[in-house]
């Protein structure tokens, strides 16, 4: 009997071919999507899942008592303290990247340095807690010597080829001083799904040389509860959990002086580090989004749905082309359960030619994911029993869900009506509405949704408009390396087609925040926590950001301006609701009020902030050049920065694609919405044209007498579409309270933002209804062209 429902339903799925092919494009566009999704959200929540026993591996927090914050840092003493003092703790590490504290640090390679920011120094103890296989070398003792150094595979080829880099002597160069580290051993490179990443791993003896020359008292760092410098890692023993330790912690910290700092510690689990550590300070490993797992099972399950109701609508309005087949089979003695069967079968069988079309789409269109969404799908040959059975399973429940409705509806049918085509009657309830409805809406909630972050993220690139962003070349250095900023600035301002030039302490654009407090008044509720930055001359001339009063720091000036300053227009706010003066902060004269521009993103709100001239302490030149000189501009200061440093490669950035990468999240989260929000246009409109196609098999000899009677065609292609109108105004009922919440929560993610707004609303219930017309017109057409005693001479 399986054989026969398997032979009849492909013969009729060859049978109508373009029907077929409209639903087994919508079915592989669905799953494809789906598929997308929930590799994803796989790939997600398999971070840290690679740790050896990644259940009894946590990292220290450092919780401050008064502010309420937890720090991903702590002191370098806390891992031997514990280690000493709680037997529960099997092992410690600790792990330090340099580039926290000085910066990338760069290697040569041919007397060339490079950056490198995945340079880390640790305890010996990281071979055995991290996924670290040690391929070339010797495991034991490879971390034991100061200048020893152990390397990725992927960094030895890059550095040595196919040489054998064991012993091999590595050049770094860290904040303006050389160390010689020997390579011991080569390890296989860290997985994908792990939040560590290293390239080249040194002993901490490494960081404690660093230490002395940025602090005139270095033991202090490996003494104090305080300096937070260090992320510790412990391994629990056997049996142990988190919780059953916190109050050996407390009591610990409380023997040893950490609760006089304010701190106390907390564990959290590696394999929760990546998507809950959203409020965790001082995190400089890549996380993940809770709030995005939802979002995008959300489009799953919705894409997973829109796509099954799609198929459904198809095929009921390709039914009208077997009623006579269901009448017949029920007049020679076919069962509903035979006939259910047969139907569902013809179900079943679409999608799973749909999922390997699906599979191999998927994998085409990887690469294309990684550019648009910002993540690579991985699959892995231990992992694909897990895929393979997963989506099958997906497919096969959407094959299910999908003819459940078509299989009841035409097993249903009276045979009587059948053979006479009497099938259609006006109910008041149909499923079928219910399927439009519920198409119609998840469309206009996405659309909604894409033109709320679009707007957005339109907002966060032109509201700021006292920054000229264009035009603005970032030329970032490491002033410990790079000594020659200030012969540059000047030979770099000669240069033709150059407008301005100048500096800043930090690289720039960025949301790295620098506080420092000021006490204005007794109580501490009184201070302004404010950031300070060092600039050069010229500095808001260049970004084109104006003054609100006073000057700029100029050259010309007598005065010294080294015991001047200018503050922003919030820190003046700021100052004037303490009743202070605005002359003068301690023995440092104001010399200007610049108005409120950000330094980085939207995000965050923008903080009182003060400017100081420090020339020397620059790590970015800005040049503003005329636009249409670009290219020569560059070439020129290319050719500066060559005869000044020719052992250092020159590299620039503009301001408006670094800028970019800010948002780089939220551009991919409008990406998304954007490629779904089409997606489920064209699975929507597939679905509606065959509803245009059944509308008009059961209306053509309605339209043919109202066309004889002198109906106009306007008055009858409202009668067709008058249903499909109170269909959108039903999903607009239901999308436009839940699109909104959604968006609001999204909004609430940025300090300044967009509202959604009531035309956005509008104009997107205008383009869905018009989407619809457009359509449902499109087949109108056809019939209104059709000649009306054609379709009544058999009357």
């Amino acid at each position: 009997m399986l054989k026969i429902s398997i032979i009849t339903s492909y013969r009729f799925l060859v049978k109508s071919k373009t029907y077929t092919f409209i639903n087994l494009f919508g079915l592989v566009l669905g799953l494809t999507a789906v598929y997308i999704l929930f590799t994803f959200l796989i790939n997600e929540l398999s971070f840290n899942s690679c740790f050896k026993e990644s259940d009894r591996l946590f990292r220290v927090l450092m919780s401050d008592r008064k502010k309420g914050t937890q720090d991903a840092l702590s002191a370098l003493v806390v891992a031997p303290t514990l280690k000493k003092q709680i037997p529960e703790i099997e092992e410690t590490c600790r792990i330090i990247n340099p580039a926290n504290i000085i910066g990338p640090v760069t290697i040569t390679k041919s007397n060339i340095f490079y950056k490198e920011s995945n340079l880390i120094s640790a305890d010996p103890s990281i071979l055995d807690l991290f996924p670290i296989t040690i391929i070339k070398g010797k495991k034991e003792n490879v971390l034991a010597a100061p200048s020893s150094v152990i390397i990725s595979a992927k960094t030895s080829e890059r550095y040595f080829g196919e040489t054998n880099a064991i012993g091999k002597t590595l050049i770094v160069k860290a904040n303006g001083n050389i160390f010689y580290f020997v390579v011991r051993g080569v390890f296989s490179d860290l997985p994908w799904n792990s939040s560590y990443k290293a390239d080249f791993i040194t002993n901490l003896k490494f960081i404690e040389k660093i230490l002395q020359d940025v602090s005139a008292d270095p033991q202090t760092f490996f003494t104090s509860f305080g300096e937070l410098l260090a992320e510790t890692i412990v391994r629990l023993k056997p049996g142990t959990g988190a919780t059953g330790i916190e109050t050996m912690l407390r009591t610990t910290c409380r023997i040893k002086g950490l609760e006089k700092t304010g701190y106390e510690i907390k564990l959290q689990g590696l394999r929760e580090m990546y998507l809950e550590s959203g409020n965790i300070q001082n995190d400089f490993l890549p996380k993940g989004n809770p709030s995005n797992l939802i979002i995008y099972s959300s489009l799953a399950i919705f894409i997973l749905l829109l796509a099954g109701i799609n198929y459904s609508i198809l095929s009921t309005a390709r039914a009208a082309l077997r009623f006579k087949e269901i009448g017949v089979k029920k007049v020679l003695g076919a069962s509903r359960k035979v006939l259910r069967n047969q139907i569902m079968t013809e179900s079943i069988l679409l999608t799973f030619l749909a999922f390997p079309l699906a599979f191999l789409l998927l994998g085409l269109i990887n690469p294309l994911i990684r550019v648009m969404y910002g993540f690579e799908l991985k699959m892995y040959v231990s992992n694909f029993a897990l895929y393979f059975i997963l989506f099958a399973t997906i497919t096969l429940l959407i094959g299910f869900l999908s003819g459940t409705y078509v299989a009841l509806y035409l097993s249903s049918l009276d045979p009587l009506h059948a053979l006479k085509l009497r099938l259609f009657s006006y109910r008041k309830f149909s499923l079928g509405k219910v399927f439009t409805i519920f198409q119609l809406f998840i469309t206009l909630s996405l659309l909604i949704c894409f033109i709320t972050v679009y707007r957005q993220m339109r907002y966060c690139f032109l509201q700021d408009k006292k920054v000229k962003m264009n035009n603005i070349l970032l030329v970032n250095f490491d002033a410990g390396e790079f000594s020659g900023y200030t012969v540059l600035r000047k030979d770099v301002a000669k240069i033709m087609n150059v407008i301005s030039v100048s500096g800043i302490s930090i690289s720039f654009p960025s949301n790295a925040t620098n506080d420092t407090r000021l006490r204005v008044g007794t109580p501490a509720e009184s201070d302004i926590i404010f950031e300070n930055y060092l600039i050069d001359f010229g500095f808001f001339y260049t970004l084109g950001v104006p003054l609100e009063s006073g000057k700029e720091f100029q050259q010309s000036d007598n005065e010294n301006l080294k015991s001047s300053l200018i503050i922003n227009q919030t820190f003046k706010t700021a100052l004037k609701e303490r009743d202070n003066s605005i002359d003068m902060i301690g023995d440092q004269k104001i010399l200007g009020v610049v108005s409120d521009f950000h330094m980085g993103t939207l995000h965050t709100r923008i903080k009182p902030a003060m400017f100081r001239l420090r020339p020397e302490k620059c790590k970015s030149m800005l040049v503003r050049y005329e636009p249409e000189a670009r290219e020569q501009v560059i070439a020129d200061i290319g050719r500066k920065w060559r005869k000044i440093a020719p052992d250092r490669p020159f590299s620039y950035q503009q301001y408006n694609e670094e800028l970019a990468v800010l948002y780089k999240r939220d551009e991919n989260f409008q990406n998304i919405v954007a490629s779904f929000t089409f997606l489920a246009f064209l699975i929507t409109g597939m679905g509606l044209f065959g509803l245009a196609i059944l509308l008009s098999e059961r209306k053509i000899r309605e339209v043919a007498i109202r066309k004889v009677f002198g109906a106009s065609n306007l008055n009858i292609v409202y009668e067709m579409q008058k249903d499909f109108f109170t269909y959108i105004a039903a999903s607009a009922v239901l999308s436009i309270p839940l699109s909104w919440y959604f968006m609001d929560r999204w909004l609430s993610t940025f300090y300044y933002h967009e509202n959604v707004s009531l035309p956005v609303v509008v104009l997107s219930v205008l383009s869905v209804a018009l989407f619809v017309s457009a359509i449902l017109f499109l087949r109108t057409r056809k019939v209104l062209n059709n000649n009306p005693l054609m379709a009544l001479k058999y009357e």
